[in-house]
C-alpha cells in the first residue's frame, strides 16, 4: 500500500495534478508507513527471549537446583510419605528433565501423561490419555490426547535414558500416591487439569529461574534456537 502511494504521489507531481489530489496520495502513503512501523514492533513485543540461547541453556540446566531441593530434604528417603509440597518440588524437577534431556516442550499435555506397564497398556480397550509405556528395556511416551491429534494423529517418542532414570525414581512415589500413575498431580493426589498444571509452570520459573514464564515462553523459544 505505501509502495503503491508513493508511486501515484510521484506520478501526480509528474502530471502537475492539483495540491488536493497530491495530499491524498501523500496521506495514504504516510499512514501505510506508520502502520507497517507498528507492526514491526509488535514483532519485536512478540519475541520473549532477547537471548535466546542463553534462555535455552537457563532452562536446560535448571533441574539442578529442584534437585538439590529434593536431596537436601531427603525428598527420595521420605518416598510415599511424602506431602503436597514437598511432591510438588519433585514434580518441578521431572518436568524440567523433560527439557533438559532433548524431548521437545509440548503444549500442556504433559499433565494428562501416566506411567503404565507395556501388559497394561496393550490391554486397554480404548486409548485416550498420554501414556509412558514402561517396557523391559525401552520406554516409550504415547501421545494420544494434545491439540492437533486429528490432524496428524497419536505420535510416539521414545524416553531417554536420563529421562528413563528420573521417572522410574518418580515412580513409585506416583503411583503410591494415584492409582492411574498420573505424575502431575494436584494436592488431593488427582491429574491436573491443564489449567492448574499451567499455573505449576509459571511457579517453577518464578521460584527457580525469578522469570514470569509460561510453557508458551518455553516453546517459542524453539523458533529461534537450534537443539540438537
Amino acid at each position: 500500500r505505501k509502495n503503491a502511494a508513493t508511486g501515484l504521489l510521484m506520478g501526480a507531481k509528474a502530471i502537475g495534478a492539483p495540491a488536493s489530489v497530491q495530499e491524498r496520495f501523500r496521506k495514504v502513503m504516510l499512514d501505510a508507513d506508520e502502520s507497517y512501523q507498528k507492526f514491526l514492533l509488535s514483532g519485536q513485543r512478540k519475541r520473549p527471549f532477547k537471548d535466546a540461547e542463553q534462555s535455552w541453556k537457563l532452562i536446560t540446566q535448571l533441574h539442578k537446583k529442584p534437585h538439590k531441593e529434593i536431596e537436601a530434604r531427603s525428598l527420595w528417603h521420605v518416598g510415599s510419605r511424602v506431602t503436597p509440597a514437598e511432591y510438588r518440588v519433585i514434580m518441578a524437577w521431572i518436568y524440567l528433565k523433560f527439557l533438559s534431556t532433548g524431548v521437545a516442550p509440548r503444549r500442556l499435555e504433559y499433565t494428562d501423561m501416566r506411567l503404565i506397564t507395556k501388559k497394561d497398556f496393550d490391554a486397554l480397550e480404548e486409548k485416550k490419555d498420554n501414556y509412558i509405556v514402561m517396557g523391559k528395556r525401552s520406554w516409550r511416551i504415547h501421545f494420544f490426547l494434545f491439540k492437533t491429534v486429528g490432524k496428524f494423529g497419536p505420535q510416539i517418542l521414545t524416553v531417554p535414558g536420563p529421562l528413563k532414570a528420573a521417572l522410574n525414581k518418580v515412580r513409585p512415589i506416583a503411583f503410591a500416591k494415584n492409582a492411574k500413575g498420573f505424575i502431575f498431580l494436584t494436592n488431593k493426589w488427582k491429574r491436573m487439569s491443564r489449567s492448574q498444571f499451567s499455573a505449576m509452570i509459571k511457579w517453577v520459573y518464578k521460584t527457580y529461574a525469578k522469570k514470569s514464564w509460561t510453557q508458551n515462553t518455553v516453546r517459542s523459544r524453539c523458533s529461534l534456537v537450534k537443539t540438537p
